[in-house]
């Protein structure tokens, strides 16, 4: 029996590993659906902010085609980069363009960070937000903007 439960145990990490190289390569070929996208977080926004900005975009990411886990809103930072999405590097000339995500860093107020879609007119992640800073606390921090690009 417990050579049985070694092997399991070897070939379900292999099966992850595998699956996770998969989702992988999937997300990098793949560029995102920006209609269903946009039509998902619209749908889904709520009055007001409960602090779950990743799984709201998460649905929209995944209902634009790509195939991403639920993880803490900062680490998409490294996520979204890994997925075929690029940074924008000029922000004094930036104009949000329908699909741009933006990334916050965790805080000590906010520990999970925030994340967000553009749906074209506002900035959405569990509700639609005012303006790209959902709170006052992240008015100090660097954020990162990214956009979804096929190479």
């Amino acid at each position: 029996m417990k050579k049985f439960v070694k092997i399991f145990r070897r070939v379900a990490g292999v099966v992850f590993v595998v699956a996770v190289l998969l989702n992988l390569i999937w997300n990098a070929i793949t560029c995102l659906n920006v209609e269903p996208a946009c039509e998902y977080i619209n749908s889904h926004a709520l009055k007001t902010g409960h602090g779950n900005s990743a799984s709201h975009v998460l649905g929209a990411l995944n209902a634009g085609g790509k195939a991403m886990v639920l993880l803490p809103a900062w680490t998409y930072k490294y996520y979204l980069h890994i997925s075929n999405f690029d940074y924008i590097e000029d922000y004094a000339n930036y104009v949000p363009k329908k699909g741009d995500v933006v990334v916050f860093p965790m805080t000590l107020e906010h520990l999970g960070g925030h994340i967000a879609i553009w749906n074209g007119k506002q900035w959405v992640s569990d509700f639609k937000q005012e303006s790209i800073y959902v709170d006052e606390d992240y008015k100090n921090v660097n954020y990162i903007v990214f956009r979804n690009v096929f190479k």
